[in-house]
């Protein structure tokens, strides 16, 4: 039984401490990121995908049209996902569907 809950417990301690790198991994991308955009491009990007504002408050609060919102979200999504993947020494996904 004790065996069982050591092992239970160094598992619990390797998803923590796997979390606690990818949230780290995540906030250095983002840093990255942030520093090659400009700061209505990233507004767009941190209001609806982190504060999940709706398009259309954050098209008003930016004074920016709603597709301009959208497409800004996606392209910061993008350069945060090819970043991460940077990180980790992986390929971006766009390299991966050229394969």
């Amino acid at each position: 039984m004790e065996t069982l809950e050591n092992a239970e417990a160094r598992q619990d301690l390797q998803q923590r401490l796997d979390a606690a790198f990818d949230l780290e991994l995540f906030d250095r991308a983002k840093s990255r990121v942030m520093s090659r955009v400009d700061r209505d491009r990233w507004l767009a990007w941190e209001l609806t995908a982190v504060e999940q504002l709706p398009g259309e408050e954050v098209s008003a609060r930016l004074t920016m049209k709603l597709p301009t919102v959208y497409s800004n979200r996606s392209k910061v999504q993008k350069m945060i996902s090819d970043e991460v993947a940077l990180l980790s020494g992986l390929p971006p996904a766009d390299a991966l569907s050229q394969t």
